[in-house]
């Protein structure tokens, strides 16, 4: 009787445990369930955000602005007034700053309300003076402050293993090194995020255009060598990375609108190892700049290597910023300013005038009046730029091409071998119109003499040409076919720099508002390369018509636009037709290369040799011609509309 009832009494405890198990099995499996629609429900974000990214683009790719010249302020001007003042000693040399960069929100995380209506008030003043603003972020919060406490007691950071503070090494200068400890906000915990955004909100009510990710970049670099753990696990440090570089993005789209932007660096270039790894996604990458040390010939090396491991992993548009001390006299800087002026983002280093005015004061006049040379030309440049990287923005992220084309794909710019052996030099395609060689060796001892010369062979790109040197270039004028070598002796102020024969470029007329500019060096020498057209053009009779170039150009509207012409030659002469669809805007066409004829057609053109007067009849819609020895510029309202302007004659033996 006994043991019957201890055989009943532990099958009811069996059975207790089995139903308990079950209990418990169906309890796992239904938060399980909740797990998966949570992540399900994440996923599902994460892909209307994409579609949002990729689909329902706007008609432009991202904003104009970015192209225009940036200004690091030092972080060591802290008011209002000191900043502004830096600014405008700038504009008093007739640098023309597009964009301020201010390092304001590095400590995102201790912000007061005071320092956040300060800044706001200078973002404001910033922004009535014509400029666009772009400030400094990350997402570490800082051991010993009131918010690493608060963050670690809810589980919203992630740390070492253990739940050790992360170590994060930072070097502004390349010479001082500073270590933080603290702990990344874990976006894997929707509540680190919504505090994350709590945050981002006191910065992005002040108006700023943009932010700046260099901080986290150096956290990513060091604080992920150990591991580091949240509430849900391990966190690699790619996908923490993208994350946080796609919440960033989204939120400050949401909050800002298209107008905002967030940059980061491209590749780690301070990383030990020989191929650098790659920060932050590419497909809202717009701006991004490299960060090299020394400010000298070796650094200058460094950062062309770091350039064309960032071209080659598809970032778009690339810009190099020297760091530290300025070292190598006036010649490295005005070579580390030909490389700057030449990318299609610009920053001007920090300390730029203090270190110039301190190293060689004897030549600083003429250093700062290379430097306006160089911002013009890159100012000139930037309907060039925009146009290339809306272009690539849309072919790689938005306008995959549905058919083969043997054409080269749209880039911005491209890396191309100009030597062979000891004389190996690194080169630089900007689009297909413009070769670019840096010089990154010294040619003067004491880096005084700006009209000391160097020697050196360069190898033209064998794909495309012929190739003419570029005005800003300060060469002599001569046509190199694509493929040859040819030696060049240049002193400090000059560039390896050239232009396609044939090639048209858009340009920027500060001097005449909405007036679109195509320059077009030696028409008669063109070879009509095969070009890149995307999908919805590739229809158009007129831009597969054979002996035509084109170019397909984005306005600052985003809006798309083609221009051709053709070459029609009458004995030793020639006259250029051209067309295209530039929807009611003013345009002005510039013709290098080819001199005028004596009997020149002026077609109505009311000739001038004044560019101010040629800008007052432009504005004035009359026809007129501008010329020079340089340059033909011609104008007429046939132009701005989709009819043929004939201009010419043009002799063909000059």
């Amino acid at each position: 009787m006994v043991s019957v009832r201890r055989r009943r009494r532990r099958d009811s405890i069996l059975l207790a445990l089995f139903v308990f198990w079950i209990v418990v099995f169906l309890i796992r499996q239904l938060l399980r369930r909740i797990d998966y629609e949570n992540e399900a429900k994440e996923l599902d974000k994460k892909i209307i955000s994409y579609i949002n990214r990729y689909m329902k683009l706007p008609i432009a790719a991202y904003p104009p602005w970015i192209h225009g010249l940036w200004l690091h302020v030092p972080a060591t001007i802290y008011s209002v007034d000191g900043i502004l003042e830096f600014v405008q000693q700038f504009n008093r040399e007739k640098i023309g700053i597009g964009v301020v960069l201010v390092e304001h929100g590095r400590n995102l995380f201790m912000q007061n309300p005071s320092e956040t209506f300060h800044f706001k008030s200078l973002v404001e003043q910033l922004h009535v003076m014509g400029f666009h603003v772009v400030t400094s972020v990350d997402s570490f919060v800082r051991h010993g402050t009131q918010e690493f406490w608060e963050c670690k007691k809810r589980s919203l950071l992630l740390l070492a293993p253990g739940g050790e503070s992360i170590s994060w090494q930072y070097t502004s200068d390349g010479i001082t090194t500073n270590i933080f400890k603290g702990g990344l906000l874990d976006f894997t915990n929707a509540e680190a995020l919504q505090w994350y955004h709590q945050r981002l909100d006191q910065i992005f009510q002040t108006g700023v255009n943009g932010l700046w990710n260099e901080a986290m970049d150096g956290v990513l670099s060091s604080a992920f060598g150990h591991g580091v753990q949240g509430w849900s696990g391990f966190v690699d440090s790619a996908i923490y990375a993208n994350d946080y570089y796609y919440q960033t993005f989204d939120y400050g789209r949401e909050k800002n609108g298209f107008n905002f932007i967030t940059s980061f660096l491209p590749v780690d270039s301070l990383s030990p190892v020989s191929i650098p790894r790659p920060f932050g996604p590419t497909d809202i990458s717009f701006v991004t700049f490299i960060r090299s040390y020394p400010f000298s010939f070796s650094g200058l090396e460094d950062a062309l290597f770091s350039l064309e491991q960032s071209l080659e992993r598809g970032y778009i548009n690339v810009g190099v910023e020297p760091r530290g001390l300025l070292e190598g006299g006036v010649e490295a800087a005005l070579r580390w300013m030909q490389l700057m002026a030449l990318c299609p983002v610009t920053i001007l280093p920090s300390q730029l005038k203090e270190q110039a005015k301190a190293q060689f004061p004897a030549q600083f006049e003429s250093f700062f009046l290379e430097i306006e040379k160089l911002t013009q030309m890159h100012e000139m440049l930037r309907p060039y730029y925009f146009s290339l990287g809306s272009l690539t923005f849309f072919h790689q992220f938005h306008q995959q091409n549905k058919t083969e084309q043997k054409a080269p794909i749209p880039f911005v710019m491209q890396p191309v071998q100009v030597g062979e052996g000891v004389n190996e030099m690194r080169g630089f395609c900007v689009g297909t119109e413009l070769f670019f060689v840096p010089v990154i060796a010294p040619a003067i001892l004491n880096g005084e003499d700006l009209q000391a010369v160097q020697r050196f062979s360069v190898s033209f790109p064998t794909d495309i040409g012929p190739w003419q040197p570029h005005t800003d270039s300060q060469l002599p004028p001569m046509v190199y076919p694509g493929g040859s070598t040819a030696q060049f002796t240049i002193n400090v102020t000059q560039m390896l720099l050239f232009q396609r024969c044939g090639g048209i470029i858009p340009m920027r007329t500060p001097s005449i508002p909405d007036v679109l500019t195509f320059l077009i060096e030696s028409p008669h020498l063109s070879l009509y390369p095969t070009r890149y057209v995307p999908f919805d053009e590739m229809e158009r009779e007129l831009v597969n018509g054979k002996d035509k170039e084109f170019v397909i150009f984005y306005s600052e509207e985003g809006k798309r636009h083609l221009l051709w012409y053709s070459v029609e030659l009458v004995e030793h002469k020639f006259w250029l037709n051209f067309n295209g669809t530039t929807f009611g805007k003013k345009t002005i066409l510039c013709v290098r290369g080819s001199v005028l004829a004596e009997e020149v057609d002026e077609n109505g053109y009311e000739k001038t040799n004044s560019i101010n007067h040629f800008s007052e009849l432009v504005a004035s819609d009359t026809s007129a011609m501008f010329s020079t020895e340089e340059k033909n510029c011609f104008y007429s309202s046939i132009m701005a509309i989709e009819s043929v302007a004939r201009i010419g004659p043009f002799n063909t033996n000059q």
